[in-house]
């Protein structure tokens, strides 16, 4: 099985989201390229006033990842158990903040099991602890 999707297909994802009136999107994908068709989503999604975050990339360099490279979207890098910045996170200029990323207990698809639980790490662990926020920051503060 295959993970990897198309900029038009994320797009529309985003679009979607915008259509159902949404308060956060969490994007846990990521690229090096920058996309004009995901850019341009992402700006129609920003001027709805939804809050958008994403993943900043596993590649621990400053790389920049995108969509979280977009102005717009917060950038989320990965802590360790130490609170330190997990060696794998991508971090620099372009990241906005961190939360937690290394050796997360969360939900995971299993082609056998169909759903389960696993420990995983990764900034895309990470950014949706900071969507959550993003969320109950925005139902306290419409």
């Amino acid at each position: 099985r295959s993970f990897f999707t198309t900029d038009f297909t994320i797009a529309e994802g985003i679009l979607h989201a915008v259509e159902k009136d949404v308060d956060v999107i969490n994007m846990r994908i990521g690229s090096t390229r920058p996309s004009s068709i995901i850019q341009d989503a992402i700006d129609v999604a920003g001027e709805a006033g939804i809050v958008l975050v994403a993943a900043a990339g596993n590649n621990g360099s400053t790389i920049k990842s995108y969509p979280g490279a977009y102005a717009g979207v917060i950038n989320v890098g990965a802590t360790d158990q130490a609170n330190e910045l997990a060696w794998f996170s991508s971090y620099g200029p372009a990241l906005d903040v961190v939360a937690p990323g290394n050796q997360v207990y969360a939900p995971m698809f299993d082609v056998d099991k169909h759903s389960t639980f696993e420990e995983m790490s990764g900034t895309p662990m990470a950014s949706p602890i900071v969507a959550g926020v993003a969320a109950m920051l925005k139902s306290k503060h419409p």
